[in-house]
């Protein structure tokens, strides 16, 4: 914005009026850093701050990072070093499911442990939708399930039909 032309009056001598411009100094259009009011640069500053906040939220919400109560004191699975350790683990893990449900006894069971149950759930949403890391799952060849240990419980079953 140019400046502001003023002009004054003049006496002089012989009495004469004469007219000088005198320039008035521009109104700063910012105040300086103790104004209560923000400058352009801080707001800037303060809007990519909250975008990158934003961005980091969204990532770690796609990822799926998250740090929960249950998943920092879940237990441990045993440690079995040798095939007779396994072996029996596995014939006690059959036995509690034994109480909840009747199973084929001539028959012996996959059994697998859910260590991913967001990948799991993708894949067959209304089977795992109760399950959580640490559950067992066994298949027989007329049913499958999922047994928690923790709770003692049965969180899904289902039958399975063997191929023609």
């Amino acid at each position: 914005m140019p400046p502001k032309k003023k002009t004054t009056t003049k006496k002089t001598s012989a009495s004469k009026k004469t007219e000088e411009p005198v320039l008035e100094q521009p109104k700063p259009m910012y105040h300086s850093s103790s104004s209560k009011q923000p400058t352009v640069g801080r707001s800037y500053l303060v809007l990519i701050i909250v975008i990158a906040m934003g961005l980091t939220a969204a990532y770690l919400l796609i990822k799926g990072v998250s740090v929960t109560k249950s998943s920092i004191e879940q237990p441990a699975e045993p440690q079995l070093d040798t095939k007779e350790q396994l072996e029996a683990h596995v014939d006690s893990l059959i036995d509690r499911v034994k109480r909840h449900i009747l199973v084929n006894e001539e028959e012996s069971p996959y059994v697998a442990t859910i260590s991913n149950i967001d990948l799991v759930r993708s894949r067959n949403p209304i089977f795992y939708k109760d399950a959580k890391n640490g559950d067992k799952v066994l298949i027989w060849s007329d049913k499958a399930l999922v047994y928690s240990p923790e709770l003692d419980k049965l969180v899904a079953v289902t039958t399975a039909f063997p191929p023609d």
